[in-house]
């Protein structure tokens, strides 16, 4: 849009087809997306550490888990065996 003043008059009177639309937000959307990953990995790690997802194996991680709406949940003690499915 910015490369352009035609581009972007022709986006403001809506003379811009839905495929092209669709184009232009899937990379507004990556590029976004690289910039997110790029300035905030440890807001991105702290999540999936709160979740469960990206912890330690030995349990060392478990406190960290905090799951919302679900206080009851306890995370396994460190040497405490998990079933496995």
């Amino acid at each position: 849009m910015e490369s352009s003043k035609e581009r972007l008059l022709a986006w403001k009177n809506g003379k811009i087809t839905a495929g092209e639309r669709r184009i232009l937000m899937t990379k507004w959307l990556g590029q976004s997306w690289e910039e997110y990953v790029k300035n905030h990995q440890a807001t991105i790690t702290n999540a999936f550490k709160r979740c469960g997802m990206y912890n330690a194996l030995d349990g060392s991680e478990s406190h960290l888990i905090k799951i919302r709406k679900y206080s009851a949940y306890k995370a396994p003690a460190k040497n405490e065996k998990i079933m496995s499915l």
